[in-house]
């Protein structure tokens, strides 16, 4: 493992558990993700949980195909066993789970929100939390309309929507 990728997780916040929703945490739709160095950035890459918490080998998974895809248990227990390569959990968006993803949008030093996305923030009563990054992730239950578009600009930050064909980290660190 680089440098840059054993730095990167030794800032990565342990999820907490308890406070993810169980709309992200039921069924079969957890994933793990494990950081990849692409180019100047840190990709958070998804993993079938599954298959490094019970046979200890890591394949990739895909938003797009659910049999990469495991329970929350099976989440856990590959993050929890493999902390040293593994960042986290996530959730493939399905079944009217929608991700609002304002990147970027937390100052490192201050840990001050921007203004921006504390305006986003108060339009949504529903599930939020902090990305493993310095941004936020919000969880209302919705659908985009068809033909939307996925980036926005909202005075000064890029707002993400995505809802399907996609998996998201959660951490249940709370805003």
């Amino acid at each position: 493992m680089s440098n840059s990728i054993s730095d990167y997780l030794s800032h990565i916040q342990a999820p907490q558990y308890h406070n993810i929703p169980f709309e992200l945490k039921s069924g079969r739709q957890n994933v793990i993700w494990i950081p990849e160095e692409r180019g100047d950035k840190v990709a958070k890459t998804p993993f079938n949980a599954r298959a490094l918490a019970e046979s200890k080998k890591y394949f990739k998974a895909s938003a797009t195909n659910k049999r990469s895809w495991s329970t929350f248990p099976q989440a856990v227990k590959a993050y929890e066993e493999n902390k040293n390569n593994v960042g986290g959990i996530g959730c493939v968006l399905t079944n009217g789970k929608m991700q609002i993803d304002l990147d970027h949008s937390i100052n490192r030093e201050t840990q001050e929100i921007h203004p921006a996305a504390r305006e986003i923030l108060a339009m949504f009563n529903t599930n939020r939390e902090l990305s493993p990054g310095d941004g936020v992730h919000i969880f209302p239950k919705a659908h985009l309309p068809e033909g939307a578009k996925n980036v926005y600009h909202f005075k000064g930050i890029k707002v993400e929507l995505y809802d399907t064909g996609r998996y998201t980290t959660i951490t249940g660190i709370p805003v």
